[in-house]
Parts: C-alpha cells; sequence; structure tokens
C-alpha cells in the first residue's frame, strides 16, 4: 500500500504542527461575549481545540481538558521515543508539567464569595453558569476533579458533567512512564507522585465517564486507575505502600471483570446487572485498554474479552453507518444510538482502531495472542485463520490496521484537517474543527505502525 504510506508521511506532519498548536497558544484571544469572558491560554496550557466558537453550531472547545491532555502528553511521548522530536519536546512536556501543578491552588471558594459572580452574563445565559454551592466545594481534591479548566489557568464556571477522575490516572499513566524512562524532575515527580496518591484516596468513587454524560462506574475509569495502581505497587520502594496500592488495584480489577456481559460479547461501559443496552457497548473500552498501557492480562489489548468487545463494536458501526456500505474496515463511533453533534463517526475512535491493530500486530510477533472462543469474531474480522504461522497473524493485523487508516484517508481532506467527527451519512467533517485529540490519535496510531513494522521486518511495509 505504497499510496497509504505516502499519505501517513505527509499526514503526520499535518497532525504534529497541528497538535503543537494547541499546546502554549498564548498568541491566541478567545471571547465568550455572552459570559463576559477573554480568555489567553498560558504557556504549557492545552487547547482541545484552538479554534473559537460558539455552539454557532461547532461547539466550543477552547478549554484545558484533563483526559485530552493526557491524550496529547501521550502522542508527545511518542514522538520523542521515535526520535522525531527532541529537546523541544521535553521542554514542551515540562511546560504542560508546570501549567498542571500551578491549578492545585484553585479555589472556588473565593469565586463563590464575590458578590459580582455572574453579573458580566447576559441574563439569557446565566443558566448555564456553575452555583455559587458548586464552586464553593472547588479546592484540594476537588480541583483535580475537574474535566476542563479555562487555559489561562482559572476555574471553568460553566455547568458541565462532574466529578471526573479519569484523566488524572491516565495522565499519571503517561508520565510516570516517560519519567521512568526519560528521568524525573522535581515538577514531574510531585505531579505523578500527586496523581498517584489522588488516584489511591478516589478509586472506588463513581465518575462521570468518558464522553461526559453519565455519573456511573465506568469502565473507562477503573481500567486507567487499576493500571496506574498496580504499576506503581510494582515500584514501590516502600513495601507497606507497595501493599495498599496493590490491594486498591486488585479491587478495581475485580470490578472490572465484573463489567463482562457474554450475552453481549463486550465489556459494558458501565457497571451494572442483567444484559446491557446498546448505549453500555461502548468504545470507551477499546480506548481504555490503550490508554492504560498494558498488553497482557485481562483488561489489555490481548485480553479476548477485550477483542470480542472491539469485534461487537465494529459489527454495529458497519450496520449503522451509511458510510460504511461496503467498507472493509469501518468508520468508528461511540455507541449506538449517539444523538451529540452529528451522531456520527469519530476520527479518534477510528484512528485508535488502527493502533489496535498495529499494536497487536507487534504482540503476534512475540506469540503473544491467544485464539478463544471469546474471541473469534475478532479473528474472523481480521482474517486470522488457525493454520497461520506468528508472521502471518502479524500481517494480517497490519492490514487490518491498514484497512481502518484507509478509512481516515477517505474522509479527510487535502489540507489534512481533522475534526472530532465526520458524519454517518455523507462523510463530511462535523464537530470541533481541529480537534487536538484527533491529530494526537493519528500520531500515535502512526508510531504503533512503526513499532509493529520494525517488529516484524520491513516485508510487512505497504
Amino acid at each position: 500500500m505504497a499510496g497509504l504510506d505516502a499519505w501517513i508521511d505527509g499526514e503526520e506532519a499535518v497532525a504534529r504542527r497541528n497538535m503543537l498548536a494547541a499546546i502554549s497558544a498564548t498568541h491566541l484571544v478567545h471571547r465568550r461575549p455572552a459570559f463576559g469572558q477573554v480568555v489567553r491560554p498560558a504557556k504549557g496550557s492545552v487547547l482541545a481545540s484552538p479554534v473559537s466558537a460558539y455552539y454557532d453550531p461547532d461547539p466550543d472547545y477552547f478549554f484545558h481538558w484533563q483526559r485530552d491532555t493526557a491524550v496529547i502528553l501521550g502522542a508527545l511521548v511518542a514522538l520523542i521515543d521515535d526520535g522525531i522530536f527532541g529537546k523541544d519536546g521535553h521542554e514542551t512536556i515540562a511546560d504542560i508539567v508546570r501549567f498542571t501543578l500551578s491549578l492545585d491552588a484553585l479555589d472556588g471558594r473565593a469565586m463563590a464569595a464575590d458578590p459580582s459572580f455572574g453579573e458580566a452574563a447576559a441574563p439569557e445565559v446565566r443558566q448555564y453558569l456553575r452555583s455559587r454551592e458548586e464552586l464553593s466545594e472547588v479546592h484540594g481534591d476537588r480541583v483535580r476533579m475537574e474535566p476542563r479548566f479555562n487555559p489561562d489557568g482559572t476555574l471553568d464556571i460553566l455547568g458541565w458533567g462532574r466529578p471526573q477522575i479519569d484523566g488524572v490516572a491516565a495522565r499519571a499513566l503517561v508520565l510516570r512512564d516517560y519519567g521512568n524512562r526519560h528521568g524525573f524532575s522535581q515538577d514531574l515527580r510531585r505531579l505523578v507522585d500527586a496523581d498517584i496518591d489522588f488516584t489511591l484516596r478516589h478509586a472506588s468513587m463513581e465518575s462521570v465517564d468518558i464522553w461526559e454524560e453519565r455519573l456511573c462506574a465506568d469502565y473507562y475509569t477503573r481500567s486507567v486507575q487499576a493500571a496506574l495502581l498496580g504499576s506503581a505497587a510494582r515500584d514501590a520502594g516502600d513495601p507497606a505502600r507497595a501493599e495498599v496500592f496493590g490491594e486498591a488495584a486488585n479491587r478495581l480489577g475485580t470490578l472490572l471483570d465484573a463489567h463482562w456481559s457474554p450475552e453481549r460479547a463486550c465489556y459494558r461501559a458501565a457497571a451494572g446487572t442483567g444484559i446491557p443496552g446498546d448505549r453500555d457497548i461502548d468504545f470507551a473500552v477499546v480506548f481504555a485498554a490503550l490508554h492504560s498501557g498494558r498488553t497482557t492480562g485481562p483488561h489489555s489489548i490481548a485480553d479476548p474479552r477485550i477483542q470480542a468487545s472491539f469485534a461487537t463494536l465494529a459489527d454495529i458501526f458497519a450496520e449503522d453507518y451509511a458510510i460504511n456500505r461496503g467498507r472493509p474496515a469501518p468508520a468508528m463511533g461511540r455507541f449506538r444510538g449517539d444523538v451529540y453533534q452529528s451522531g456520527g463517526a469519530y476520527f479518534f475512535s477510528t484512528l485508535a482502531a488502527a493502533e489496535l491493530f498495529y499494536r497487536l500486530s507487534a504482540l503476534a510477533a512475540e506469540g503473544g495472542l491467544t485464539a478463544t472462543s471469546e474471541n473469534a469474531r475478532f479473528f474472523a474480522q481480521t482474517g486470522i485463520e488457525a493454520v497461520m504461522g506468528h508472521r502471518q497473524v502479524s500481517d494480517a493485523l497490519i492490514a487490518r490496521g491498514d484497512g481502518f487508516l484507509d478509512t481516515v484517508k477517505a474522509f479527510t481532506p487535502a489540507d489534512g484537517a481533522l475534526s472530532e467527527q465526520f458524519d454517518q451519512d455523507d462523510g463530511r467533517q462535523t464537530s470541533a474543527k481541529h480537534l487536538t485529540w484527533s491529530y494526537a490519535a493519528f500520531l500515535t496510531a502512526a508510531s504503533a505502525r512503526r513499532e509493529a513494522t520494525r517488529s516484524i521486518g520491513p516485508a510487512c511495509k505497504g
């Protein structure tokens, strides 16, 4: 697929440029006139989208989201590890760490006590402001439960899905691995240790889910928390702390196991009883496996049940989206019945599908995949047969990953711009323009592809 290789090279350059444009975008100014806000990003902030929008119809994503920042940090680390970023990459991560630490000092009590709070907002939008009571609770650990902040380092005053605690664990997983391999500065150590301790204190609480729609016992949150606490237990110098971390990780692991639904062949996105509805068949479980960084064991990318969950999702989107008619690798969304914006396919979901297959290919080259009755549908979708050797399986997985990248290519304009969604009926780009997560997802998929082709040799390249 030489044509795909050339496109990947060009798109990767676009994705790097556009992702970096959202970090430390101190030259930008975003105005929310209805709320009386003028926001100038601070150094180290990460914009979910650098485009000013006002739900007109594109959503306003001019915020520093904790979860999105974790994803962008993962892409930065991948580029450093691949030798594409050097000193500048390390400095960018240091800037993000410093900005993140500065948020710890935020205290909503002063804002709540200000008699003028909300007066700058137009009467017709005051219903969207947070209450003084809610703001007065935002201090200490509650700051880390904020899903997003203004990129100037102030609290978000708008009503949103809170509390959210997954972004802290996802961020710490990336930064802890980065520090272990590249060294810990004082700031980096302080942030990672604080994130681990926060995760330990709140490992059992419910959180608003990854899509910020409902408060629940969330699979994604539990998965990244369990991965973080498990890795902290393995490396803790203090045996007593190692035991505490390990016990918490094991409790979360038991809770995660209970999300499995054999009837629907998937992990449920939210814990409950009985057969889940379509809303609980959710691509968030695939992100959980990727963002947790696990490559072996339950809830890792090698888990047959994660693979079964992916196969179930692929069948759903192949059936539901008109743009997938006759398409071997379907454009992927979030969940059946999604109504946000166009309710369509997501670039970051489809790119995560590609990344999953590339990472599995690297494992397969070492015999790290197991065929079971649970992942039989996944193997069939991929074209893997029992008679294949490790090399053939790896080749098939790379080809499947390339199929998902080819789907992304089909809906990417000539300038390489990636929005949040592309419409399920006609493929036009929708929702937030220049979504930073979309670019980061492309970069981690491309990095995983390089790793996969290195693992099994140049004959598998396009």
